[in-house]
């Protein structure tokens, strides 16, 4: 299989629901580290890399908060990053107002506040959203955790995702 050579940081509940089918699509705003503090969806193909920080239980709605559990208590060892998945982007869109926004309620697990917080976020901006088709890898990729991993930014360019080492 040919692997994306990109990663793709979200929260790891959100990366659960879209693994599971309860969520088919990818909000993003800008990110401090992103040129022009914008969110580029420059990437049809990207591996799904979990991330702990910033991760809100409250964020989901009551019926998928046990996501947010689960995510934790399946976090990798220290040092490590786990990878079980990854996406294709099949449409972008962009999106200017709740009204938007609401289209598409029942195609994510996050409580509506937490969208809305986005939304208002772009000062007049359009949040991007990416209606996405998500595949398991037959066997999952383990990573060490490296520096340039963490921060601030949307994409993490990986050197070669064949060279990680099956995830136990």
């Amino acid at each position: 299989m040919n692997l994306p050579r990109i990663a793709f940081k979200e929260w790891a509940a959100i990366v659960l629901a879209l693994e599971r089918g309860l969520q088919d699509i990818v909000l993003r705003r800008g990110e401090i580290a992103e040129e022009r503090d914008a969110f580029e969806a420059c990437h049809d193909r990207f591996l799904l890399l979990p991330t702990y920080y910033r991760q809100q239980r409250d964020g989901l709605r009551a019926p998928h908060r046990e996501l947010f559990v689960e995510a934790l208590r399946s976090q990798p060892p220290t040092g490590f990053v786990r990878i079980d998945s990854f996406a294709e982007v099949l449409d972008v869109h962009l999106l200017g107002s709740e009204a938007e926004l609401a289209s598409f309620t029942q195609r994510h697990v996050y409580e509506d506040w937490v969208l809305r917080e986005r939304l208002d976020a772009q000062r007049g901006r359009a949040l991007q959203l990416l209606e996405v088709r998500v595949h398991r890898l037959p066997i999952p990729l383990k990573f060490h955790l490296e520096v340039e991993y963490g921060g601030h930014q949307n994409w993490v360019p990986l050197s070669d995702p064949r060279a990680a080492t099956g995830a136990s």
